[in-house]
């Protein structure tokens, strides 16, 4: 089985978790019960869970000129991922998240854009020496002419590809018209189309919208812990999630979309395939307790998929 080679264009940043028994109030000094470093960043998760699946995957994003850029690249390079295309921006600061985590896993964040910010249309259009057969676009987490460059590419090349986050600072909805699948999250969905994906009838009005806006192939609204809603312009599906307690504070999302593309570009382009094997590997990661540990591999999946007695991932569409 060929392995697609995926190109993400993403951020990359370097997370400080606190984790203290409640939130500070202004003026209040509170002893942390421990303070981790962690990488970070939507593109480097999407990476690394690309990876960890089988795929063979490219990062382009930008870092800092400190030591956490080194941290960064090294834990990519072990992760086997192509750091060819992460550059660094000279006497600028690597993107850093500050997150407060209380006792009830509810979270405060702050955050540093830094060098991410600094992604332009050059370091885009130096990625795609790299041949991709697919392209995941992070949206919300790169500047408008970098995505408007990786679009513009992405069609002149004749590749599929998906966006998997978006937000009011980043390219514009029509800007990402012919991508292969939108996905946007329920608090992404609310922000860009003002309509909270509540219900189904709720649901199928944000897909109109973004299938108005996009063109996209497929539109999918990832909800938590009550699945995915997909939607082709015609006909509609409600996917629901496996019943797994999510730990606190963690999140699955750079899980199933890592999952989601992968399934769809061996499957031939299987939309519904495709979200089961994403809402299967949110699972394994959530039962597994979340963090970079939880990111399961090809084979740890399909171990999972036979516990569960569901159909196996990653199995290549027989030709007709």
């Amino acid at each position: 089985m060929k392995r697609p080679r995926i190109l993400v264009i993403g951020d990359l940043s370097t997370v400080c978790l606190t984790k203290a028994e409640r939130f500070p109030t202004p003026g209040m000094t509170l002893t942390a019960e421990s303070v981790t470093h962690l990488p970070g960043g939507t593109g480097g998760k999407v990476a690394v869970a690309l990876q960890r699946l089988g795929g063979e995957c490219l990062l382009c994003a930008k870092v800092g000129d400190d030591p956490y850029a080194e941290e960064l690249k090294d834990f990519l390079a072990e992760e086997k991922i192509d750091v060819r295309f992460v550059g660094s921006a000279p006497e600028t600061a690597t993107a850093f998240e500050n997150v407060i985590r209380n006792g009830s896993g509810e979270e405060m964040r702050l955050t540093c854009h830094g060098a991410a910010e600094s992604l332009d249309a050059y370091d885009v259009e130096d990625s795609f020496i790299c041949y991709p057969d697919a392209l995941i676009l992070m949206g919300a987490a790169i500047p408008p002419d970098a995505a408007e460059m990786a679009v513009s590419y992405a069609h002149d090349v004749n590749i599929p590809f998906f966006v998997l986050t978006a937000g009011r600072q980043g390219l514009p909805l029509p800007g990402f018209a012919g991508c292969e699948v939108f996905s946007a999250d329920e608090e992404e969905t609310l922000m860009l189309t003002g309509i909270p994906p509540a219900d189904q009838e709720r649901c199928m009005k944000a897909c109109i919208a973004f299938k108005q806006l996009t063109r996209a192939r497929y539109v999918v609204l990832r909800l938590g812990e009550r699945g995915c809603f997909l939607f082709d312009g015609m006909y509609h599906s409600f996917l629901p999630a496996y019943d797994v307690e999510a730990p606190k504070g963690e999140n699955s999302e750079a899980v199933f979309g890592a999952a989601m593309v992968r399934e769809y570009l061996i499957s031939g382009g299987d939309s519904k395939k495709a979200c089961e094997t994403g809402l299967l590997a949110a699972a394994y990661y959530l039962k597994k307790g979340g963090g970079f540990a939880a990111y399961p591999t090809d084979k740890e999946l399909l171990r999972f998929a036979e516990e569960n007695g569901v159909e196996s991932p990653f199995q290549e569409k027989e030709e007709e």
